[in-house]
């Protein structure tokens, strides 16, 4: 599990949370990784097969910007999860 990928349900109210962590290397300094925590969130779909939710991933530090790991821009998306055909 190199992403440290964690996925929890809860199978009460069908909420779904979890987390995965990013490593690249800083471009900043190439010769340092850049580990970034992204949790997400979502909710199954009673009668669907189907969950979908959320994730916020802050963006990688830039020395144009001035930015470093905790004051770099977050990015939000978007996940579904679906049955395999």
């Amino acid at each position: 599990n190199p992403a440290q990928t964690a996925l929890s349900l809860n199978p009460r109210t069908g909420a779904l949370s979890g987390q995965f962590v990013f490593s690249d290397s800083d471009p900043r300094n190439p010769a340092v990784l850049v580990k970034r925590t992204t949790k997400l969130q979502g909710l199954l779909i009673p009668g669907r097969n189907k969950a979908l939710g959320f994730f916020n991933l802050a963006e990688l530090p830039t020395t144009l910007q001035g930015t470093t790991p905790t004051t770099s821009p977050t990015w939000s998306g978007g996940l579904s999860f679906d049955p395999l055909p």
